[in-house]
């Protein structure tokens, strides 16, 4: 029986590799040793079932061109810097923050193509953010996308956490509807569990099985 894992580890044996497709091999995860191929150009993840990038990515200096369209990130890795083409398609993004670590790269080409509307797919035009803020992506204007989530979700947060009477009507919209678990908790250190705001983002974070079980994303 075929083990992409092990296939994974073979396949970082090959230090002069320059361009790797692991496409549609039900990855969940990628090995922080991947900063061994000094020599990778291209790397194509499409299709799997990733959440996260290992940190060390950032150390794959000739690193041009990534894929990683049609997996499950909320958030875009912070630590994608050199990159001259991206494929973000069909991720369950959760807002457009995360997306200022591709906009402060301007010789990126970012690629979303809309993707259909079930329980795997989403696309920008399914986010629940202002139509305006949408209308700021379809005109590439990145300056306002970037003003419109400042403070950050993590910093509104924090601030909810400590005093949770000073936010503006605005945050805690922001709060949520972008929330994600690492925001959840910085609010459980601090708040008791029948929390409003705290409950809401809760239900939102819980995922359905058919089975019957409930996992929090």
């Amino acid at each position: 029986m075929f083990d992409p894992n092990k296939f994974l580890h073979f396949v970082l044996n090959l230090k002069k590799l320059t361009n790797l497709n692991l496409r549609n091999n039900c990855l969940s995860s990628i090995p922080p040793s991947i900063d061994i191929l000094q020599n990778l150009r291209e790397l194509n993840l499409s299709n799997n079932e990733l959440s996260a990038l290992p940190h060390t990515i950032r150390d794959l200096k000739n690193l041009t061109h990534l894929n990683i369209s049609g997996n499950n990130f909320a958030k875009i890795p912070e630590y994608l810097k050199n990159l001259k083409t991206i494929d973000i398609s069909n991720n369950p993004f959760i807002s457009l923050e995360s997306f200022k670590y591709l906009f402060s790269n301007p010789n990126l080409t970012i690629t979303s193509r809309l993707g259909p509307m079930d329980e795997k797919y989403y696309s920008i035009n399914s986010l629940k953010i202002p139509k305006k803020v949408k209308d700021y992506w379809y005109d590439g204007n990145y300056e306002k996308i970037i003003h419109y989530y400042t403070p950050s979700i993590s910093e509104i947060a924090q601030k909810y956490a400590q005093a949770p009477k000073s936010l503006t009507n605005r945050e805690i919209e922001r709060l949520k509807d972008e929330a994600t678990i690492e925001e959840r908790n910085i609010l459980e250190l601090s708040l008791p569990k029948n929390d409003p705001i705290l409950k809401i983002i809760n239900e939102k974070l819980k995922i359905n099985l058919k089975n019957g079980f409930e996992l929090m994303r």
